[in-house]
This record gives C-alpha cells, structure tokens and sequence, in this order.
C-alpha cells in the first residue's frame, strides 16, 4: 500500500470519517485529488488500501456516507 501524496481528505474518507471530509471541504479541499499512485478518495472510500488492524473505520455506514459524498463531489468512478 502506497500513501504518497495522500491527502487529508483522502485519509478521512479511508475511515469514512464524514465530519472532517465536509470540514476540509468547507475549508478548500480538492475531493478529487489522488495520491502520486492514482488512489482517490472515493477508490479510499470504497475499500482501496484498507488494511485490517491498521485503518480505522467510522462504520460501514459511514463509508457508504462517504462515497456518496465522494460521488457528489464529481469523483470519477471509472478513475
């Protein structure tokens, strides 16, 4: 799993933390900035990079949240 260039609205969206992708979005953020591998938020979102015992995750609810968010943002589903 390669992190570089994530962003911290990419790490929030990997546990589908929604208060602070729609703080860092309010403040600026690119949803769709992906890291220098290509992972985007919404790849984050849906599973990409995810690593049992070293990723947090909100709920499962709160990922589905969070790429619909992604989604609403113009995320590339295709990407």
């Amino acid at each position: 799993m390669d992190f570089t260039g994530q962003t911290p609205f990419l790490r929030a969206a990997l546990s589908g933390d929604i208060t602070v992708m729609r703080l860092l979005l309010d403040r600026g953020a690119d949803p769709n900035r992906a890291t220098d591998a290509g992972t985007t938020a919404l790849m984050a979102a849906a599973g990409v990079n995810w690593m049992g015992g070293q990723t947090f995750t909100e709920s499962k609810d709160a990922l589905m949240e969070a790429v619909r968010l992604c989604l609403e943002k113009g995320a590339d589903v295709n990407a």
